[in-house]
């Protein structure tokens, strides 16, 4: 249980420890220095706490096996040479030397074997927390999943729902949905609606509670992940980067891209405008998690990588969030050519993206409230008016 504890304790420290570095800016912006120093001393005095305890009973542990040898073996000898000075039980003195000569040889062993517990029950404490991680299921194709040919006819979401498992409510209720394809469409509606949810589902990301999605007319349960992802391109809000270079950030996820292609894709997501300017160009690293960048960079680093991956669908979940109005219009203005032939999916809040879809769903409460043109939705559904 003590090892246990201190695992527990370690992890906790290094937690408190990450989010205080990733943080740094907060942390300093709003004075939370002395804060956070209290919080690490109160996590490390509780992990210092564990440890001793560990340290003691480890200590215990030799001395308390020693006492228990000695008293045993002082009682059985008592008891023999009892019976030898009595002659009772047969116990003559050649068999109580023998005796003495076996618990000898015995003790040591023993004693060893007391420290070797010690080390098995902090071991099988680790390897509970890791058979923890080892038994949740991993992702897999189906014994009968087949590779999806391209997308050429229609996405279906054919009565879908989801939750989460730490939830109580659904996060999608009963969704069905048809996109033909080369159709952009986007989705809309207050946050925890379950748009981020329902794009998700298409790229396995997360699997349907109830229902099925289906991609012409395949359900992707039954298609392997690496011909379904393949297809898709995705960029989040969170626009996330490696510790890599520009370059390799763009190219991520390809085996030697060409590099005019690379290039290519990073004009068309305005990245060539500021990666020209930095230090080693595109060589240049950008950091952990892009710390050298702006929000915006970033963000036009991974629409670059999905443009380069070439998808017949996209995903954009708030993929203009962090970039300025002029460089949003530039990018728009690239993505209205790129995606023709593609069956693009938006998340968006900005009007701007919105209004140059086919089609608008609006989403409440993880079910959708309405489909329809910017136009028709204006006139007929009161949280899209109130949305726009």
């Amino acid at each position: 249980r003590t090892a246990k504890r201190n695992l527990e304790g370690n992890a906790e420290l290094l937690h408190v420890l990450q989010e205080s570095l990733t943080g740094i800016r907060v942390v300093k912006a709003y004075t939370m220095e002395n804060l956070q120093r209290r919080r690490f001393g109160r996590v490390n005095v509780r992990l210092m706490r564990q440890r001793l305890k560990m340290l003691l009973l480890d200590a215990v542990v030799g001395p308390a096996v020693e006492v228990i040898g000695t008293v045993a073996a002082m009682a059985s000898v008592g008891v023999a040479g009892y019976w030898v000075l009595n002659g009772l039980n047969g116990m003559d003195a050649e068999t109580l030397l023998a005796l003495m000569a076996s618990l000898a040889g015995m003790f040591e062993p023993v004693r060893r074997l007391s420290s070797v517990s010690t080390a098995l029950s902090s071991a099988d404490a680790a390897a509970e927390r890791i058979f923890e991680i080892q038994t949740l299921r991993p992702e897999t194709n189906a014994p009968d999943a087949q590779t999806l040919p391209p997308h050429r006819e229609q996405i279906e979401f054919r009565g879908v729902s989801f939750r989460y498992e730490s939830a109580a409510d659904w996060a999608l209720r009963d969704v069905t949905l048809r996109i033909p394809a080369g159709e952009t469409l986007a989705i809309v509606g207050p946050n925890g609606s379950g748009k981020t949810t329902l794009v998700s589902l298409l790229g396995r990301l997360l699997e349907p509670t109830e229902g099925s999605v289906l991609i012409d007319g395949r359900d992707i349960a039954h298609c392997s992940l690496r011909s379904l992802r393949r297809q898709i391109g995705l960029v989040s809000q969170d626009g996330v980067l490696f510790n890599a270079t520009v370059w390799e950030n763009i190219a991520c996820g390809l085996r030697r891209p060409a590099r005019e292609k690379v290039l290519d894709a990073a004009r068309r997501a305005d990245v060539d405008e500021f990666a020209q300017a930095l230090a080693e160009g595109y060589d240049t690293m950008v950091g952990q998690h892009g710390a050298t960048l702006s929000g915006g960079e970033k963000q036009r680093i991974a629409i670059a990588r999905a443009i380069l991956r070439d998808p017949t669908i996209l995903i954009l979940d708030e993929a203009t969030s962090q970039i300025d109005s002029e460089s949003e219009h530039r990018i728009l203005r690239a993505l209205e050519e790129f995606r023709r032939g593609r069956t693009v999916l938006v998340i968006a809040h900005r009007l701007s993206t919105v209004m140059s879809a086919d089609r608008i769903v609006v989403m409440q409460a993880g079910a959708i409230l309405d489909v329809g043109r910017h136009e028709e939705l204006l006139g007929r559904c009161k949280l899209y008016r109130t949305l726009c």
